[in-house]
């Protein structure tokens, strides 16, 4: 799968998210030098378009890392989960994350994540700890620091975050989730019969 990637035998980052300001891509890619130089085989892949993608262009040629960096536009959910597997390590660097259902999904691939401390980032990195490291928004230092950690241990998601998200976020669980809070809103008397 990674050789039909195009990343056969190099480190791969992914960030999955729509390429607009609040996505703080400009942070990751600030990162990057830096993860280059402990990891000079790096490649980040940057899943999403938007109005940012072309300032983020500029951005990667005035660093120099633009070999290093691909921008895959959008990409369909049914092909998006063979970028998360092939991936070493998933990268959120947003500035606002109400919910990273983009983590969940990354950590249901078997892919551990660095992401920054919005809402979203700090709830997921209380749920699954050992597979989710949170740094500070626009950190660019601290983002480094924490994808260096994630790649030198080199491991892939645990399995008590596969057990979790199947108990607690496959179908069947957030649709009784979601009933449960209907059931709450209109009165248990409007409730299908179970």
């Amino acid at each position: 799968m990674r050789r039909d990637l195009g990343a056969a035998d190099r480190t791969v980052l992914l960030t999955v998210k729509r390429l607009h300001p609040v996505g703080g891509h400009e942070t990751l890619l600030t990162a990057m030098p830096a993860i280059l130089a402990r990891f000079p085989a790096a490649m980040l892949w940057l899943a999403g378009d938007g109005e940012a993608r072309a300032p983020l262009e500029a951005q990667c040629r005035a660093l120099g890392i633009a070999p290093h960096v691909r921008f895959l536009g959008r990409v369909d959910n049914e092909a998006l989960a063979r970028y998360y597997i092939a991936a070493d390590a998933f990268v959120l660097s947003s500035r606002v994350e109400s919910w990273g259902t983009v983590m969940l999904e990354s950590l249901a691939c078997g892919t551990p994540v660095v992401t920054t401390d919005t809402v979203g980032g700090r709830e997921v990195a209380a749920m699954f700890p050992e597979d989710v490291f949170a740094v500070n928004i626009g950190d660019a230092e601290r983002l480094t620091h924490g994808v260096i950690q994630t790649l030198w241990k080199g491991t892939r998601a645990s399995s008590a975050a596969s057990d979790r998200l199947q108990r607690e976020f496959s179908v069947d669980a957030c649709a009784w989730r979601y009933l449960t809070v209907y059931e709450q809103a209109v009165g248990s008397r409007y409730a299908p019969a179970r």
